[in-house]
């Protein structure tokens, strides 16, 4: 089973690949291209896609914002629920 998630997160790209090897939590992880690969064992993975980086404004604040696809596939729904919820 697969289970997408996307979430629009204010974040740059750089912002967030430096966050994403605590998300991981030690998992191994291939990066490149926009993506990421998080391998969970068992033949579970997290893929991880980022779209090109806006900015938000607000009023006269402008801040970075990324819509970031999170793909959980080998994951049971509830298991994948629970990791997003970390």
């Amino acid at each position: 089973m697969t289970k997408t998630f996307v979430r629009e997160m204010g974040y740059t790209h750089t912002q967030f690949l430096r966050v994403l090897p605590n998300a991981a939590n030690g998992r191994p992880m291939e990066l490149g291209d926009g993506r990421a690969v998080i391998d969970d064992g068992g033949g579970r993975t997290i893929t991880v896609v980022l779209e090109p980086e806006q900015r938000r404004k607000i009023a006269s604040i402008s801040l970075p914002m990324t819509t970031v696809h999170f793909e959980f596939a080998g994951y049971g729904e509830d298991e994948a629920d629970a990791e997003m919820e970390k």
